[in-house]
């Protein structure tokens, strides 16, 4: 495997990290604004339940990994909704990280995985939520605003 760390500005996160002699090549990136480029390169999205991640990680496709230990509150929800809709699978050791990591690697696990659509059809669905408000027409900027 390869494998990207995106650190985002925790320095002490990346530098430990480096530190560690890992068995795998590894790359460690501070704050980027390239999330979604590592993301589409990706095969597999493994980190914290945030929705803000799990959420960018879900639109492109990825399976899913997610750490549950120290989860915050607002976070067990994103871990309940992974594993009830079937978009991956959680961890709370490094023993069951190995595991199930190793069994997505096999191929295996590809199949009970279910992807999301990744076609975003938000920006209609918003046109046609003002189409109703409106009564059915979208109402048109003011020439003079």
């Amino acid at each position: 495997a390869q494998v990207v760390f995106l650190c985002g500005r925790n320095a002490a996160l990346a530098d430990a990290l480096c530190a560690e002699n890992l068995p795998y090549v590894a790359h460690f990136v501070g704050y980027t604004d390239q999330v979604p480029a590592y993301l589409t390169a990706s095969t597999l999205f493994v980190g914290k339940p945030g929705p803000g991640s799990v959420s960018e990680a879900l639109a492109c496709g990825l399976p899913i990994l997610l750490d549950r230990r120290m989860v915050l509150p607002q976070e067990t929800s994103v871990i309940d909704h992974v594993v009830a809709q079937g978009l991956g699978h959680v961890f709370s050791s490094m023993n069951e990280f190995q595991r199930v990591f190793e069994f997505v690697l096999s191929g295996q696990i590809a199949g009970r995985i279910r992807k999301l659509p990744t076609s975003n059809r938000s920006a209609k669905q918003i046109a046609d939520i003002l189409g109703v408000i409106h009564g059915g027409q979208i109402a048109k900027p003011d020439q003079n605003s």
